[in-house]
């Protein structure tokens, strides 16, 4: 239903309007994660990314160090490593996408707002 209401949208644009709102569609994953390194929030971003990536590496540290463990009491303390470190990334992850989602969102907001200008414009004129 949406691509059918997308597809309506499209061919009831003029060809200048066409332009300015742009191909209509959602954007990639990759595409997403790339240009949530733009704007305000780029060094944030890239210091949860440089966290991720350290957590990742000290999860799986944590998981070699567990597995060759002598004794249970040591086994417990690497595998609490494990969970704190895997709670860590999921956690910088979560809020990663949701930063990817709140641009998305902004961005469909602007062009909503670019549409009813147009509209507005067409009206007056």
């Amino acid at each position: 239903m949406t691509d059918d209401l997308d597809r309506k949208i499209q061919q009831a644009l003029s060809a200048d309007d066409a332009e300015l709102f742009g191909e209509g569609g959602e954007m990639g994953l990759f595409e997403m994660m790339l240009g949530s390194f733009k704007g305000r929030l780029r060094g944030w971003m890239i210091y949860a990314m440089v966290m991720t990536l350290i957590f990742t590496v000290v999860m799986f540290f944590c998981i070699w160090k567990a597995y060759f463990a002598d004794d249970t009491d040591t086994r417990l303390l690497w595998l609490f490593g494990v969970m704190f470190s895997g709670a860590a990334t999921a956690m910088l992850k979560m809020w990663w996408f949701m930063q990817m989602d709140k641009h998305n969102i902004l961005r469909e907001i602007k062009r909503v707002e670019l549409q009813i200008a147009t509209l507005a414009k067409r009206l007056q004129g």
